[in-house]
Parts: C-alpha cells; sequence; structure tokens
C-alpha cells in the first residue's frame, strides 16, 4: 500500500497503498499525453456519455512498473485485471483473470483456473500465458533491478502456465498471501520486449496501455484530466459509460464547487468543513467512508541511532527512549483531536492496523491503553528522569540539553497543522517544549529519509499517514528492520518483531496469523514508535441527479470511488434513480387477506452515518451506495497523501 489515501496516495504494488515516497509526475515534461499507439483503436461514441471524478491528487504515470500515488492505482484498475480480485466486502473474489483456485494440502501450490474467452483491449486473447508472463517478468526482474521490488509477491518461487487456462503458483511456504498480490496483469505480446530498465525508463513517459479492464486511458492532460474510453473488448459486464475521466483540480475548495454546480459528477476527499454542506445538497449524497484502505495518521518518533555521527538523526535521545515517548501519549487529548481537527470525521486510533478492519484490528486492554491526563503524563516523565533542573518550565534529556522538538507535517491536509497546534499546547504543559513545522510533502519525505537511503533523519517527530489495504501485510512491514531506508520512518528496529512479520506470513490459517499479528500490533503499541493519532474518514460525495445505480466498496462504510475494483464504474446508469410504480393490486380469494407488497428500494440522500450510508435496508428503502492503499501514503488533498 502506498500512503496515505488523503495526499498522496500512493500505493505500493506489494502493498495496495502507499504514498509517502512522493514522487515528482514522470509526465511533468507534457502538456499533453495521447496514449498509445500500442493501445489500438478505440471507439469513442458520437456523443459519448462521460463521467468524471474530481480529486486533487494527479496521477504520477500510467505505467504500472512506475505508479506510486493512489490516484495512478485508480487508473490502473480501470485499465487492467489482477489475478485475484475483491468482492463487495473486501473478500478475495473471482473477479479478475481467475475464476478460481485450489490450494494443495501442503499450503505450497496454487492453482489458478483462468477465464476463458478474455480479450486486450488490441483484440489479441488474454490467457494464463499472460499472468505467468507478467508474474516471472517481475520475479525475474527483482534479482538485478531494485525499483521493482514494489511488485514483490510473498513467497514465490514458480510460476508456470501448463495451458492457456491454468496457471500453478509454487511458493517457498504455505502462504495465503499470494491471493492478495495487487498485481496488475500484462499483455506478453506487448511487454515481452520491453527490459526492465525500458519499464523504469523509456516507458515511464508513454507506456503502451493494452489491458483488459472496462476502460483504457487514451488521454492525459497534465494538470487537468486522465480521459479513459469504454474498453469494447472487456470480458465483464458492459458499462454504460463510455467515458471515465479523473479531473485534476488545484485544491480541495475549487473541487468541491466543482461538484455543487455540476461540472464533474463526484469527488473525493471532500473538506471537513464543507462536507455538511455539501450532503445537505437535495442532488449530491456525501459518503463518510471508514475503509480500512483509509489507514490512520500517527506521530512518528526518529529512533535513528546516529552511533556519534553528528548532523545525523534526532535532536535528543530522548525520542529514542520508549519511556519518554510512552509518557508523551499521555498528554494528548485524542477525542478531541477528532472533534477539533477531523470536525468529527474520524476516531481515535490505537494501533497501527486500522479498526476498519476488524478481522486484523488489535485493541488494547483498557488497562493498557494510554489516556488523556496531563498530570499521569508529568508522572511519568519524573520517573523517566526527564526533569525541569533549571526551573524554566521545560525538561532536560539525560545529557542535560533542553529538549525542543521538531515537528514535520506535510501541507497537504489542513487538520495535520490543527492537530500540531493542538499537540504543541499540550506537550508545553507537561514541560515539553515542540515546534511544528508545515512543509511541503517532498521537503517532509527528504526530512525522514535516514542515511541508508542517503538522507539525515533530519526531525524529532512527523506527523502524517499511511493507508491500508484488506490484508494488514503491508502495515505491519513497515517497522521491520530492512525496511529502515525503505519503508519505514521511525527506523523501529526489533529481531522479535521482525521473526512475528516473518511468521505471520507463513500462518496456516487466519486464526493463527491473527493471534501473531495481535502480538506485533501489542509490542508497537508499547514501544510507541508510533503514537496513531486517528482513523480519519474517506469523504466522498456523488451527484443522483444525473446518475444512478452506486455501490460502495466495502458495503458497510466503504466508499463508491478509489476502491478495490471497478463495480461502481461498471454499474453507474445515466439519470436520477427512477422511481418505482405501484405496487398492483392483487386479487384474493373473498375472507383471504393479501400480504402487503415490499417496498421497492428508492434513493435517499445518505446521512453522516456510516451505517446508512452502508446502504442498510429497513422497512423502508435506502439507496444502496456506493468508492480506496493502499500506502501510498494517503491521498488526501494531494496535495498528497500519498
Amino acid at each position: 500500500m502506498v500512503r496515505r489515501p488523503e495526499e498522496v496516495e500512493e500505493m505500493s504494488m506489494r502493498s495496495p497503498l502507499r504514498g509517502r515516497a512522493i514522487r515528482a509526475l514522470v509526465a511533468s515534461a507534457l502538456v499533453v499525453m495521447t496514449v498509445g499507439p500500442a493501445g489500438g483503436a478505440h471507439a469513442i461514441a458520437a456523443d459519448p456519455l462521460i463521467y468524471r471524478v474530481g480529486t486533487t491528487q494527479e496521477i504520477d504515470s500510467l505505467n504500472p512498473f512506475q505508479a506510486y500515488l493512489y490516484s495512478s492505482y485508480e487508473a490502473w484498475i480501470l485499465n487492467y485485471d489482477v489475478l485475484v480480485g475483491y468482492g463487495p466486502n473486501l473478500e478475495y473474489a473471482p473477479t479478475g483473470f481467475a475464476e478460481s483456485w485450489d490450494v494443495s494440502a501442503d499450503g505450497k501450490t496454487y492453482t489458478f483456473h483462468i477465464r476463458s474467452g478474455m480479450q486486450w483491449s488490441d483484440g489479441q486473447p488474454a490467457t494464463a500465458k499472460d499472468v505467468a508472463f507478467t508474474y516471472n517478468y517481475i520475479l525475474n526482474s527483482l534479482k538485478t533491478d531494485d525499483a521493482l521490488t514494489l511488485f514483490t509477491l510473498a513467497k514465490v518461487s514458480k510460476v508456470t502456465a501448463p495451458d492457456a487456462s491454468t496457471v500453478v503458483i509454487t511458493l517457498t511456504d504455505p502462504s495465503s498471501l499470494i491471493l492478495g498480490a495487487y498485481t496488475p496483469i500484462l499483455p506478453e505480446h506487448i511487454w515481452k520486449s520491453v527490459t526492465p530498465k525500458q519499464a523504469n525508463a523509456d516507458f515511464a513517459n508513454n507506456p503502451p496501455v493494452v489491458g483488459t479492464g472496462p476502460f483504457q486511458a487514451v488521454e492525459w492532460q497534465k494538470g487537468q484530466f486522465t480521459r479513459f474510453v469504454r474498453n469494447p473488448h472487456y470480458w465483464g459486464k458492459k458499462p454504460t459509460i463510455d467515458e471515465v475521466q479523473l479531473v485534476y483540480f488545484a485544491n480541495q475548495d475549487a473541487m468541491d464547487q466543482a461538484l455543487i454546480k455540476g461540472d464533474i459528477d463526484a469527488a473525493r476527499q471532500i473538506l471537513t468543513t464543507q462536507f455538511k454542506q455539501i450532503d445537505a445538497d437535495p442532488n449530491i449524497v456525501g459518503v463518510d467512508g471508514r475503509s480500512p484502505l483509509t489507514g490512520y495518521d500517527e506521530l512518528a518518533y526518529n529512533l535513528y541511532d546516529p552511533k556519534g555521527k553528528k548532523g545525523i538523526g534526532a535532536s535528543t535521545s530522548a525520542v529514542r527512549d520508549p519511556a519518554f515517548r510512552d509518557a508523551l501519549g499521555y498528554a494528548i487529548d485524542k477525542d478531541l483531536l477528532v472533534k477539533q481537527a477531523l470536525q468529527g470525521f474520524g476516531e481515535p486510533g490505537t494501533t497501527v492496523v486500522p479498526a476498519a478492519l476488524p478481522a486484523w484490528h488489535y485493541q488494547p486492554p483498557a488497562s493498557d491503553l494510554r489516556h488523556f491526563d496531563l498530570e499521569e503524563a508529568k508522572r511519568r516523565l519524573d520517573a523517566a528522569g526527564y526533569k525541569d533542573s533549571n526551573g524554566n518550565g521545560f525538561r532536560e534529556d539525560h545529557e542535560g540539553k533542553e529538549i525542543n522538538l521538531n515537528l514535520v507535517t506535510p501541507s497537504t491536509q489542513i487538520y495535520y497543522a490543527q492537530s500540531a497546534n493542538l499537540i504543541a499546547d499540550w506537550w508545553k504543559q507537561i514541560g515539553i517544549k515542540m515546534t511544528p513545522q508545515v512543509l511541503d510533502k517532498d521537503t517532509v519525505t527528504a526530512d525522514v529519509t535516514p542515511p541508508e537511503a542517503k538522507g539525515k533523519a533530519n526531525f524529532d517527530v512527523e506527523l502524517w499517514g499511511w493507508s491500508g489495504a484488506a490484508d494488514p501485510d503491508f502495515l505491519l512491514q513497515i517497522f521491520t528492520t530492512d525496511q529502515i531506508g525503505g519503508w519505514s520512518d521511525s527506523f523501529y528496529s526489533n529481531p522479535t518483531y521482525d521473526k512475528l512479520y516473518s511468521d505471520q506470513q507463513i500462518a496456516p490459517t487466519q486464526e493463527a496469523r491473527k493471534a501473531i499479528t495481535d502480538q506485533m500490533q501489542a509490542m508497537l503499541y508499547k514501544d510507541a514508535p508510533y503514537d496513531v493519532l486517528y482513523y480519519s474518514s474517506e469523504l466522498q460525495a456523488y451527484r443522483t441527479d444525473k446518475w444512478h445505480g452506486y455501490t460502495l466498496q466495502p458495503r458497510q462504510g466503504g466508499t463508491p470511488f478509489f476502491a478495490l475494483g471497478v463495480e461502481n464504474y461498471v454499474n453507474l446508469q445515466p439519470g436520477p434513480e427512477p422511481t418505482p410504480p405501484p405496487a398492483a393490486p392483487s386479487a384474493a380469494a373473498p375472507g383471504e387477506s393479501v400480504a402487503p407488497a415490499a417496498p421497492a428500494p428508492v434513493p435517499a440522500n445518505s446521512s453522516n452515518t456510516p451505517l446508512l450510508v452502508g446502504g442498510v435496508i429497513l422497512l423502508i428503502a435506502v439507496i444502496a451506495i456506493g468508492m480506496v492503499v493502499m500506502r501510498g501514503r494517503r491521498a488526501g488533498a494531494e496535495q498528497d497523501e500519498e
């Protein structure tokens, strides 16, 4: 997963969402890019039905080997299919190349049965051979080209296609993670002549867009939109939409106003200050999404040990002390952060697997939870040896130096700065000086880069966030030792944690794996390299006067766009929701009663509660409305996230 969906929202191929390692737009030198002579001709309707989705995060590449941002993942799920997709509630489902699959008794061999009759957008057959080619291309490239490590396939040792309808994947250890390999399947006849170097260079600006998805990218006007036209060879349900446009805005307010005026049909990452007003519009439905893909926002402490090297690492050794970090956790009022910074759109955070992933989330027992108590924070700082020896109101570290923490946070989200200012005030009351710095996301990225990646880890505390996915593996991987210089921004290292991470990947059952991931989350909560502040909402909205048929993924608390699939795009129909005809009276024999007809579903404007947004059916009809990284970091206002 690439960082948060709120900002940059990057998604990495290995987890479906990341957003932190922000990349410059690969097409920055292009004004207009017409995509892909290799894509073949796409018929365009004379008067096309165009659906426009607004976002403040422009794609960074149409090349799957170069896409990091959350928005780019939305683009490639329109262009391509994966091997195993996700269903309405983020369960593994046959919504990609595989119609079904079997696993051997020892859990090391997966046999995937590929649907027949699939075609690429250029009309060529799409078969198991393409799946095997894609996975082997990635596996072979990993040996020589580190840039492709984003496409890692957990525990895979061999991939073969014994025939056009069968793919056999052999693993080194039993693991179900292969089902979650969110990797676009590429056409062998196009990519077989593309070297890994070309995939990361020559093809970065003008990749061959030939896919099996419902829409294919045909034009990218930088700073304005990317246009996708309907794929006439799509294997699934034929969309009514002729064309999808991802429309880019410089800021959230401009996007929100375009939605209100009807210039766009939907938008993601609505401003919290405008959401209620937008949701009150009778022609617009606001979606307060609590998707696992929205991840979390956190304080990350700089644990990098400079080992005596000057100019590297934090300004004080205090941030490397678990007792210090634990004490500061009692000086953060998370309920108030949600109320004031998020305007109530979210919930207080605890552990690094968000509560929106109930199958994997670990909630520490009440006795272990840090709660807002300034006196308790002071007591713990005193006990840990952080005193105010000179009486000026501020504490010194163990080296006798006054603590003045440097907090860096990106300017991509208004609520980051608001949160930082509130925390600075609380910490001042317990004798800890902290100076927030709101910087552009690229500067923050550079500041939190360690020497292993040619940086200096130049910060004390970072306030940012990560997007998640339907599987917790990526969010847990961030804290492994081998991610220092990679995804890690706290530089946490614990051999026991590393071993648990490996163990959970080969656990024989979900129950066994959950027991291990619970241990990992408990360990991280205790050691506190992160203090998870809150799980913020993914605020989206869509117009109902022009289109109907919206669906959410997941059904409860999900979102219609930027989800793990294309269901919503395929299901949309032009025009408002039709009014159901009155039920015809039923004849009954004398003396017999007639049961009342069940009410037909009719559209209803969503409230701000996830229950209604999820489309819960009561005796009265409620419309089922419908969404996401994957870290990249979140895709919030991108302006970033990641």
